[in-house]
């Protein structure tokens, strides 16, 4: 899945993106704490990914606008991706998600 967050102008926008290009009702995962439940069921294949796939891919261009517009929420989606891929490989399904920013931003480490 690829998400381009470059025009979001709130953080709701990134809530909006994120239920459209993984396929669940936008009232699921409208906190970042529900964030780990819908990578969770990315993760067991209930949405958002293909069982008969490689794996998934989650790319996210401009993801500085995200860090621009609330750097805790950003690292906080990153942090429960990385948690919920790992717990993803029980279930033989490698999570990948990968951000591009054109800021000069340090990104605290995730998934710990």
């Amino acid at each position: 899945q690829r998400i381009d967050a470059h025009e979001w102008s709130s953080v709701e926008d990134m809530f909006d993106a994120f239920a459209e290009a993984m396929g669940y009702q936008r009232a699921y995962g409208g906190s970042t704490s529900a964030f780990s439940d819908v990578f969770a069921d990315v993760g067991t294949f209930d949405f958002g990914s293909d069982p008969d796939s490689t794996g998934t891919v989650l790319a996210i261009a401009g993801f500085d606008t995200l860090m621009s517009l609330d750097d805790r929420t950003a690292h906080l989606i990153l942090d429960h991706f990385a948690r919920e891929a790992r717990l993803a490989g029980l279930y033989a399904h490698p999570m990948l998600c990968l951000i591009e920013s054109a800021a000069d931003h340090r990104l605290e480490p995730v998934g710990g």
